[in-house]
């Protein structure tokens, strides 16, 4: 007895006990599922410092783990782990080449690009805002064909929205909700579209104005008629009855949020801070939180000088 705990005795132990570990360790690994070779290899090295102990905690730990260890987290491991790399050149070689991908001012403005007979046709049927701001990149090109199809697509668009302008105005009728968004509807769009230009842009922007004035002069729930034309005034540089329409909305609409954020995002534009600070402690006070858009909470909390 005295022999075996003799220190170079137990040293010799130790090593063949390591060694035994070791070589079960392999044999293990070509019976098992391959995915729990790492649990063996842990259990291995534990029991290589640990002897005995580390065999008994080892198994110990393995079949707890698989008792309770979540397949969900195994799932999702291996989705994690588990991915493709994207191909960047390929992608880069389909922008070059796509009309879905390709920039239209890149391509518009790009005089050997293939493509840009057909991103112009494409506009005839495209919901994008400012389609005369890609015409005119097309008008302005060396290519003559270039400009034709963009001179024969700007004269198609404005044909269309000119009937379609026309017919809204037909089944208009004052104060009747239905025809009043759909009238609203096109002349929104045709003002965006970027396809108006100097007196067809102005008579444009004047017929919406009367039409909106009208909707206007007595009072009305729909806060959305004051917003429109507000913000058309300011369109058409009458700032003045801008203010008054905004202003109006706050007074109306005590417990909406839209008139001060007009009147707070005109004023900031013109680094007005002394027009600002009435109108952030009115909306402290009259418009619920709730009722302020997400996107617009941090810019009023910093013109208001709190921090959260």
């Amino acid at each position: 007895m005295d022999s075996l705990l003799q220190p170079m005795t137990l040293i010799l132990l130790y090593f063949i006990h390591a060694l035994i570990v070791i070589v079960l360790s392999r044999l293990l690994k070509r019976i098992v599922d391959q995915n729990h070779h790492g649990v063996m290899t842990w259990i291995a090295i534990v029991s290589c410092f640990l002897p005995l102990i580390g065999e008994l905690f080892g198994v110990i730990s393995w079949l707890l783990a698989k008792r309770w260890v979540s397949d969900k987290m195994l799932v999702d491991y291996g989705e994690y782990v588990t991915f493709d790399v994207l191909n960047l050149e390929s992608l880069r070689h389909e922008a070059a080449t796509s009309l879905d991908l390709v920039p239209l001012t890149e391509a518009l403005n790009d005089h050997e690009h293939t493509t840009r007979k057909d991103l112009i046709v494409r506009l005839i049927n495209s919901n994008i805002t400012n389609q005369g701001k890609y015409l005119n990149l097309g008008l302005n090109n060396s290519d003559s064909e270039t400009v034709h199809y963009a001179a024969a697509t700007m004269n198609i668009l404005l044909d269309r929205y000119e009937k379609e302008l026309q017919k809204a105005k037909d089944l208009y009728r004052l104060h009747d909700e239905s025809s009043f968004l759909k009238v609203v509807d096109v002349y929104e769009r045709y003002l965006k579209s970027g396809l108006l230009e100097d007196s067809s842009l102005r008579n444009v922007q004047k017929e919406y104005a009367i039409l909106l004035e009208n909707e206007t002069k007595s009072p009305t729930n729909d806060k959305q008629r004051y917003l429109y034309l507000g913000d058309l005034y300011l369109e058409m540089g009458y700032e003045e009855k801008a203010i008054e329409t905004y202003t109006y909305i706050t007074e109306a609409f005590r417990n909406e949020p839209d008139g001060y954020l007009k009147l707070i995002e005109y004023y900031y534009g013109k680094r007005s801070w002394t027009m600002i600070r009435p109108l952030l402690n009115a909306i402290e006070k009259y418009v619920p939180e709730s009722k302020i858009p997400d996107k617009q909470h941090f810019v009023l909390k910093q013109l208001g000088g709190n921090e959260e």
